[in-house]
C-alpha cells in the first residue's frame, strides 16, 4: 500500500471523503500544487530555523496562513483537542520522513497558527 493511501484511511475517522480526495487528489496538475506547497511549507521551515525564527514570529505565522489558506490542507487543522491527540499518535509514524528537529518546529508552529484561528473565531 503506498503511503497515501495509508493516510487517506488513516483520515477518514477525521475528515470527510470530499476533504481527503481535495487533499489527496487524481489529477496531477492538483497534486503536483499540493506537493508544491508541501516543499514550500519545507523550505518555509527550513529558512525559518536557520535564521533562528521562532514558530510564533509573525512572518512565519503569516507565511504558514498563506500556504493553508491556499489549498485544501486548510482543512485538516482540527478544533477538538480529543481527536487532535488520537490523530497525532496515529500520525506519529510518519514524522520519521522528516527530520526531528523540522518536525518538533512544525507541531509547535501549528498549535500557534491554530490558537490564533480557534481565537479568531471566538471574537
Amino acid at each position: 500500500m503506498r503511503v497515501e493511501e495509508a493516510q487517506k484511511k488513516l483520515l477518514q475517522k477525521y475528515v470527510s471523503i470530499d476533504n481527503i480526495d481535495k487533499v489527496f487528489p487524481e489529477d496531477i496538475s492538483k497534486q503536483t500544487y499540493l506537493d508544491g506547497q508541501l516543499y514550500n511549507l519545507l523550505l518555509l521551515v527550513h529558512r525559518a530555523i536557520v535564521k533562528d525564527l521562532k514558530p510564533d514570529h509573525p512572518f512565519l505565522q503569516q507565511q504558514l496562513h498563506g500556504i493553508f489558506a491556499d489549498t485544501p490542507l486548510r482543512n485538516l487543522i482540527f478544533n477538538d483537542e480529543a481527536n487532535n491527540e488520537e490523530l497525532y499518535k496515529n500520525v506519529k509514524p510518519y514524522e520519521s520522513l522528516v527530520p526531528k528537529h523540522t518536525m518538533d518546529f512544525l507541531i509547535e508552529a501549528f498549535e500557534v497558527l491554530n490558537t490564533k484561528k480557534n481565537s479568531s473565531l471566538k471574537d
